[in-house]
């Protein structure tokens, strides 16, 4: 009889003893985060957390293929106490998700969780070692543990050195990078400015243009003004920074620095005042530092961009022809057939009635169809055109052709909508309303 009650009591502890021990993937069940703390600072383990979806993708196949490795789980059993926190809510969820509801909030609030699966790294403390977001292979999570599991890795340490003043200002960047990807932004933004001031701007002019430059452009594009010395000595000498990334990045950095630092403010205060921009004037600012070339091309885009915003389609249309005949339509069409058959649909077409517009539009497309010459698609754009202008046999003889090409290749959503032109063509109504 005692063998029965003791084997009766053995069963009925298995499940607790289980629940309390690795789960699949290494992961452990704790009825709330202060007992999660509580463990790492018994064990004297760090923490690591996936936060998860029941939606997300990743999510699952990191379940099913990343923490069944061995080396992962390995590496997880080893040196930290893993837990899994769901961060949605659905009807199917059991009472134990369902009790950490609220857990899963604040964490959620204290670290911004907004994408999945996101690793959080813990010390033992409680304090940030680091966190990743998205999917991480086998190999990849197995360098962040032993990476987070270094002590000289550990983010709230650099934080400590920078808040004491102790970090190597070289170092700095690097950590203000970090901070900014864990969205900690204004921190983050004042460890750049401290950076540059502080380090980046006593560093000779040839130095300052190496990977430094352009994480500082990528992450804190604000720390570079043009009035710098960088920009100058850049536009003087692009090859250096081109031979070490790739041709056209001074150029494109430049035209970064001009755009914003001198013609869209005086752009903004045309638009303050309630009155166009004086296009001329923004072209002697441009021209007197970066000549006659450089400044008219740079206003050009500009002021395209702004009758855009303004919606001014005549003018739009204008310049965007203006754009191609610069380039040359074989060039254009050679660069991109796309590109131009959406500038004749989109914005000559159905944006303008200006007949020497849409002569010019014609004329596009012709170039177009000697290189696509069986591409409904292109076919059917000019078949519009011929239409608006007013040759409508010609264009529904064109419209039946793109049919016919649509048809044989069974792209039944173009097909319905040629026909539907087809139809508007042969009772005189507009096909670009």
């Amino acid at each position: 009889m005692k063998k029965i009650v003791i084997v009766l009591l053995l069963s009925l502890c298995t499940p607790l003893f289980s629940a309390a021990q690795n789960a699949k993937g290494g992961f452990r069940d704790f009825p709330d985060w202060q007992a999660v703390l509580n463990e790492a600072k018994t064990t004297n383990k760090n923490i690591f957390v996936d936060f998860y979806a029941t939606w997300c993708g990743p999510c699952k196949e990191m379940d099913a293929t990343v923490y069944t490795d061995p080396r992962v789980s390995g590496s997880l059993d080893s040196n930290y106490i893993a837990v899994k926190i769901q961060m949605d809510r659905t009807k199917e969820d059991n009472p134990k998700i369902q009790s950490w509801y609220q857990e899963a909030a604040s964490l959620g609030k204290k670290y911004q969780i907004n994408a999945f699966p996101t690793l959080l790294f813990l010390s033992r403390k409680g304090e940030l070692l680091a966190i990743e977001s998205g999917f991480q292979s086998a190999l990849d999570l197995v360098r962040l543990l032993q990476a987070a599991n270094d002590p000289q890795n550990a983010y709230y340490l650099q934080l400590q050195k920078y808040q004491d003043g102790s970090i190597a200002l070289k170092d700095l960047l690097n950590l203000a990078i970090t901070t900014k990807r864990y969205k900690h932004d204004s921190l983050a933004d004042a460890m750049a400015k401290r950076y540059k001031t502080g380090y980046y701007d006593l560093l000779s002019l040839d130095s300052q243009l190496n990977r430094s430059f352009t994480d500082l452009i990528t992450h804190f594009p604000g720390t570079i003004k043009e009035k710098d010395r960088i920009v100058s000595y850049m536009y003087a000498n692009p090859k250096i920074l081109d031979s070490t990334f790739r041709p056209g990045l001074s150029n494109d950095y430049i035209s970064y620095f001009i755009r914003r630092d001198i013609v869209d403010p005086l752009i903004d205060e045309a638009d303050q005042e309630n009155r166009k921009p004086d296009w001329a004037r923004i072209t002697k600012e441009v021209a007197k530092k970066y000549g006659n070339q450089k400044a008219t091309n740079l206003v050009f885009d500009s002021k395209l961009a702004w009758l855009y915003k303004k919606e001014d389609w005549e003018n739009v249309v204008k310049l965007e022809i203006e754009k191609v005949e610069k380039k040359g339509i074989q060039n254009a069409v050679k660069a991109s057939s796309l590109q131009v058959n959406n500038l004749v649909y989109d914005l000559i077409f159905k944006k303008s009635n200006n007949p020497v517009y849409l002569k010019k539009g014609l004329q596009f497309m012709e170039v177009l169809l000697e290189k696509n010459p069986a591409d409904h698609e292109v076919i059917d754009t000019y078949a519009n055109v011929l239409y608006k202008i007013g040759r409508k046999h010609e264009a529904i003889q064109q419209e039946k052709k793109a049919l016919i090409l649509a048809e044989e290749k069974k792209h039944e959503q173009n097909v319905q909508v040629y026909k539907d032109v087809l139809k508007l063509m042969q009772e005189n109504k507009p096909t670009w309303q």
